[in-house]
C-alpha cells in the first residue's frame, strides 16, 4: 500500500482556498449585470429570502449553544457550575461551527513542524500544561471525531484544541542580529557539548519529494537557521542581509478550559482567534506560556556570573586571612560589591523576562481579532454568508446556464469566481448542492442537476420570506455583538 510521502522541515503544503472571501454585496453586484432586466426584481427578492432561511436556520441550530455561553460569561459562570451534558455539548457546538466556518483542525505533523524554527516572534517560551488540562476537554476529545485517526495530537492530549483556514506567504528582509547570535551560540554550544560528551551525531531523516495533492500547492520556507547554515555558521553572516520565507494561516482559532490549577480564570472557557500568524510562530498562541530566556541573554548572564564566582573564590581567603586591617576593609567592599553585581544581575534577568511577556502581548494583540463569546457570534454569521452566497451563486449559474453535472457546476462557479474577482478557489460545490436541494430549488436526476422553479416562482410560492425579511430578523441576535 503506498504510503503519501513527507514534508521535508523547508516544504510546506497551501490548499487553496475554500472560502468565498469576496463580500455578499459584491457576488450579488456583480451577478446583477447576468440577469435579465425583467427579472432583476425577482432576482433581488429571492436573494432576500434565501438569506432569511440560511440566518433562520442557523440561528436556530445554534442558539442552545449560544446561551449556554451567555450563562458562563454574563452571570461570571465558570465550568464547574454546569452539568457535564451541558459542557460537553458546548464544546461539540463550538467545533462544529468553526468547521462549518472551513477551518481544520492542526495536525501533529504541522505542529511538530511549526516548532522547528520561528519567524517574527523568536522568544523561547513554554507552555504550561497543567494550568490547561481540564477533565471536561479531555473527555470530550476522546469521543469526539476531529481526529479520525489515532494517535490524537499531544496538544490536543493536553486539553488545546488548534483550527487554522487560509494560508498566505509573508517575506521579511534584514540582518536580524540579535536572532543570527541566538543560533550562533546555541550552535557553538551544541558543538562544544557534543565534544566534550564525544556523542555521535544522529543520522537525518531522508527527505521524500513531496506530491501536491489536488487544489493544493507546495511553497518553500526559507527560514534564518538555513540562511546560517548555508554560511557554514560563519559570524561574517551577521552583517549579510538575510529574506526570510514563510507561509502564514490567514486566521487561527485556540479553544481550551483553564484548570482548577490556573492561576488566571481557573474553570473557565477560553477561546481566541488570530489573523496572520505565521507558520512557524503558531506556538506563541498556546495559553498560559512561560518566557524564557534567549541563547545569547543565557550566554551574556553566564559569563557575568561566572566572573563573579571567580572573583568571590579569590576573595575568600583575603577576607579570612587579611594582611593588614587595611586590606581586610578593601576586601569587604569587594564583597558588597560583588553582592550588589548579583542582585543586578537578578533584577536584570527579571526585567528581561517582563520585557518578553510584554513583547508576546503586544503581538498577539496586534493579531487578536475576537475572543470569548464573540468567537462564535462572528463565526456564525460568517458561515451565513458563506452559505448565502454558495448556493446564490450555484443557483444562478445552473439557472442563467441550463442543466448540468455537479462537477461542470464546479468548474463554472470557479470560472466565474476567477473572471469576475480575479480569485482563484476551491468552491465547496456539494455544499451548495445540497442545502439547493433541501430548500427545493434544484433536481438530480441521472447525475444532472436542473433548477425546479425560477426566482419569480419561488417569490411567488414564499410570500412570508419576504415579511420576514422586511422585518429583518435575521439580526435578531446583533444585541449579543
Amino acid at each position: 500500500m503506498a504510503t503519501t510521502p513527507r514534508m521535508s522541515l523547508r516544504d510546506v503544503e497551501i490548499q487553496d482556498e475554500t472560502q468565498l472571501e469576496v463580500p455578499l454585496s459584491s457576488l450579488r453586484a456583480n451577478i446583477l449585470p447576468h440577469v435579465a432586466e425583467h427579472e432583476q426584481a425577482a432576482w433581488n427578492e429571492f436573494c432576500g429570502d434565501i438569506r432569511v432561511i440560511i440566518g433562520t436556520f442557523y440561528h436556530t441550530v445554534f442558539t442552545k449553544y449560544l446561551d449556554i455561553l451567555d450563562r458562563l460569561q454574563y452571570t461570571s459562570k465558570c465550568l464547574t457550575d454546569i452539568t457535564e451534558e451541558e459542557g460537553t455539548s458546548l464544546l461539540e457546538g463550538i467545533t462544529t461551527l468553526i468547521k462549518k466556518a472551513d477551518y481544520q483542525p492542526l495536525s501533529q505533523e504541522r505542529y511538530n513542524a511549526a516548532l522547528e524554527v520561528s519567524f517574527e516572534f523568536v522568544l523561547p517560551c513554554e507552555t504550561d500544561w497543567e494550568a490547561v488540562h481540564h477533565p471536561l476537554m479531555s473527555k470530550y476529545t476522546s469521543e469526539c471525531s476531529l481526529y479520525p485517526q489515532a494517535p490524537l495530537p499531544s496538544f490536543v492530549n493536553n486539553g488545546v484544541l488548534l483550527f487554522t483556514r487560509g494560508t498566505t506567504s509573508r517575506e521579511s528582509t534584514g540582518l536580524f542580529i540579535m536572532e543570527k547570535l541566538d543560533i550562533l551560540t546555541e550552535h557553538y554550544w551544541n558543538w562544544l557539548w557534543r565534544w566534550i560528551c564525544e556523542k555521535r551525531k544522529k543520522p537525518k531523516p531522508k527527505k521524500t519529494k513531496w506530491v501536491p495533492r489536488p487544489h493544493s500547492r507546495v511553497v518553500q520556507r526559507k527560514t534564518l537557521y538555513e540562511f546560517m547554515k548555508e554560511r557554514k555558521f560563519s559570524p561574517i553572516a551577521l552583517l549579510k542581509q538575510a529574506t526570510l520565507s514563510e507561509p502564514c494561516f490567514k486566521s487561527t482559532i485556540v479553544v481550551h478550559c483553564n484548570s482548577a490549577k490556573s492561576k488566571k480564570k481557573p474553570n473557565m472557557l477560553q477561546m481566541e482567534r488570530y489573523q496572520g500568524i505565521p507558520f512557524a510562530d503558531l506556538e506563541v498562541v498556546l495559553p498560559l506560556k512561560s518566557l524564557t530566556l534567549r541563547p545569547f541573554d543565557k550566554l551574556v548572564i553566564w559569563s557575568q556570573v561566572i566572573c563573579l564566582i571567580f572573583f568571590a573564590i579569590n576573595s575568600v581567603p583575603q577576607i579570612l586571612y587579611p594582611e593588614s586591617a587595611s586590606l581586610f576593609i578593601l576586601m569587604i567592599g569587594v564583597v558588597t560589591a560583588l553582592v550588589v553585581r548579583a542582585n543586578q544581575i537578578y533584577t536584570q534577568i527579571q526585567m528581561m523576562k517582563k520585557d518578553y511577556q510584554s513583547s508576546r502581548t503586544a503581538y498577539l494583540q496586534q493579531r487578536r481579532v475576537a475572543s470569548g463569546r464573540e468567537v462564535p457570534s462572528r463565526l456564525l454569521e460568517e458561515v451565513e454568508e458563506q452559505e448565502i452566497k454558495e448556493v446564490l451563486l450555484a443557483y444562478f449559474l445552473l439557472w442563467s446556464s441550463g442543466s448540468c453535472s455537479v462537477h461542470q457546476l464546479d468548474v463554472k462557479a470557479e470560472e466565474f469566481i476567477n473572471k469576475e474577482f480575479n480569485t482563484k478557489m476551491d468552491f465547496d460545490v456539494d455544499s451548495a448542492v445540497s442545502k439547493m436541494k433541501a430548500m427545493r430549488l434544484i433536481q438530480e436526476s441521472g447525475g444532472t442537476l436542473s433548477c425546479l422553479v425560477s426566482p419569480t416562482e419561488f417569490v411567488q410560492q414564499n410570500p412570508s420570506l419576504g415579511k420576514l425579511q422586511s422585518l429583518k430578523l435575521t439580526t435578531e441576535y446583533d444585541h449579543f455583538k
